[in-house]
C-alpha cells in the first residue's frame, strides 16, 4: 500500500523550476512547460499537464507537507520568490521513487535550451521525516539521468541544459536519495517572479516600414528585482530566417517610482525596439519576435522569463502577420512607323506595340512572361530575361 510507505516518508526537498526564453544564438530556455504551482493542499494531487509514471505526487506548502500535514524542520519554510506558496510533492527511497512527466513543446530541433531551477531540502518535524533527499533527477526523452543536489539552508538555483532532437520532448522529473530509509522531493514547474508581455505596432507593410515593439516586464514575486533588462531578443522572418533589430530594446520608463533596472513586487518596466522592414518579410507574410527578460533576486540570483503576445497566454513568440497580396498590370500602346515614308499607311510599314508591365501588389513576382494574342498576326511569348523574370 502506498500510504503505509509514506508514513515512512523522511523529508524535504522542494524544488522550483522557472520558464525562461528561446535565445536566438547561444542558449534558450524550454517554453511551454504545464506550471506545477500553486495547486489545491492534500494527498494524490498530479498537476494539470503532468503524468502518473510511478506513484502520484501530492501538493504542499510552506507550512506541512500536504500528504499527513506534517509541519516542515525548523518551518515554515522561506517564502518563494515568484509569490507562489504550494508545490508538488513527491515519494522516494528504498529503490521506490515516484516520477511524472510532460511533454515540452515548442522547441526547435538543433538549437539549445536551459531549465532553470531553483530548489532547498528540508525535512519535518516528525521523527520519521527528519532526513533531508539529495536532490532531484531530470530527463530528457532519452538522454541519461541528471542529478541535481540540493543545500538546506537557502535557495540554490541550477540548470537542465540540452539540445532539443525534436519539436516536443519527454520531460520526467523525479528524486534521488543518497542514504536509507525515504525521503520526499517538492517542486514548482513553470513559475518565475517576471512576466514580460510584448506587443507590436506597425506603421506599414511594405518595405522600409517599421514596426516597433513595445515589452513590459512585471515584478510579479515578491522580492526587489534589480538588473532588470532584455537580455535576448529573438527576431526571425515566418520563413525562419533569424533577424537583426533595427534598434536594440532600450529601457523607457518604469511603473512606479523605482530607478531603471529596479523593480518592486507589482512594478513594471517599459522597453521598446524597432525593425525596419525589408522585402524578404512581406514576400514570407510578416516576422515573429520574443524578448527575454531578466532581473536579479537576493536570495536566488538571476531569474528571467520569455515573453509572450498578450497577459493570459501561453509564453510564445508574437507575430506580425503582413498579407501578401500579390498583383500585376500590364499596359500596352502601339506606335506607327512610316516605313517609306510616303505619309500614306500601306505595306511595309510597320506598328510597333510596347508592353509595360508593373508589379503593383507587395511581394515579389518571378517567371513573368507575356502572351499576346494577335488575331490573325498569331500568338507570341515575351519573357522578362533581362531582369530573371522577376519584378
Amino acid at each position: 500500500m502506498r500510504h503505509l510507505a509514506l508514513y515512512f516518508r523522511a523529508l524535504l526537498f522542494w524544488l522550483v523550476i522557472g520558464l525562461g526564453a528561446v535565445y536566438q544564438s547561444g542558449t534558450a530556455l524550454a517554453q511551454s512547460i504545464p506550471p506545477t504551482s500553486p495547486c489545491d493542499v492534500g494527498a494524490d494531487r498530479t498537476p494539470s499537464g503532468w503524468f502518473k509514471q510511478v506513484g502520484s505526487p501530492d501538493c504542499s506548502d510552506q507550512v506541512k507537507w500536504g500528504f499527513g500535514e506534517f509541519p516542515w524542520l525548523n518551518g515554515p519554510l522561506p517564502g518563494l520568490p515568484t509569490g507562489d506558496d504550494t508545490f508538488t510533492t513527491m515519494y522516494g527511497g528504498s529503490g521506490h521513487y515516484e516520477a511524472i512527466s510532460t511533454n515540452i513543446t515548442g522547441l526547435v530541433p538543433g538549437r539549445k535550451y536551459e531549465i532553470p531551477f531553483f530548489g532547498i531540502t528540508r525535512g519535518t518535524d516528525s521523527r520519521s521525516y527528519r532526513n533531508r533527499c539529495t536532490g532531484l533527477v531530470l530527463k530528457l526523452g532519452n538522454r541519461a539521468n541528471q542529478r541535481f543536489p540540493t543545500g538546506s539552508s537557502a535557495w540554490e538555483q541550477k540548470k537542465l541544459t540540452f539540445t532539443a532532437g525534436a519539436a516536443s520532448e519527454r520531460l520526467l522529473v523525479s528524486v534521488y536519495y543518497g542514504g536509507s530509509g525515504n525521503c520526499v522531493a517538492n517542486f514548482a514547474l513553470g513559475t518565475s517572479p517576471i512576466d514580460v508581455i510584448k506587443t507590436a505596432k506597425l506603421e506599414g507593410e511594405g518595405a522600409g516600414d517599421t514596426i516597433t515593439f513595445t515589452m513590459t516586464v512585471e515584478n510579479t514575486g515578491v522580492e526587489t528585482l534589480t538588473g532588470v533588462a532584455i537580455d535576448q531578443d529573438i527576431l526571425e522572418r515566418k520563413d525562419g530566417t533569424s533577424l537583426n533589430l533595427t534598434t536594440p530594446p532600450v529601457w523607457v520608463s518604469n511603473s512606479g517610482s523605482s530607478a531603471a533596472g529596479t523593480l518592486v513586487p507589482g512594478e513594471r518596466a517599459t522597453f521598446t525596439a524597432t525593425y525596419k522592414l525589408v522585402q524578404e518579410d512581406i514576400d514570407a507574410g510578416g516576422v515573429t519576435n520574443q524578448a527575454v527578460g531578466i532581473g536579479i533576486s537576493p536570495t536566488i540570483g538571476e531569474v528571467s522569463a520569455y515573453s509572450r503576445s498578450e497577459a493570459g497566454k501561453d509564453q510564445s513568440p508574437t507575430v506580425v502577420d503582413i498579407a501578401r497580396a500579390p498583383s500585376i498590370s500590364l499596359t500596352k500602346t502601339a506606335e506607327y512607323e512610316d516605313a517609306n515614308g510616303n505619309g500614306e499607311l500601306d505595306a511595309g510599314d510597320r506598328i510597333r506595340f510596347r508592353f509595360s508591365v508593373e508589379n503593383d501588389g507587395n511581394t515579389r513576382l518571378r517567371n513573368i512572361t507575356i502572351e499576346d494574342r494577335q488575331g490573325a498576326c498569331g500568338r507570341s511569348h515575351v519573357s522578362l530575361a533581362g531582369s530573371g523574370g522577376k519584378i
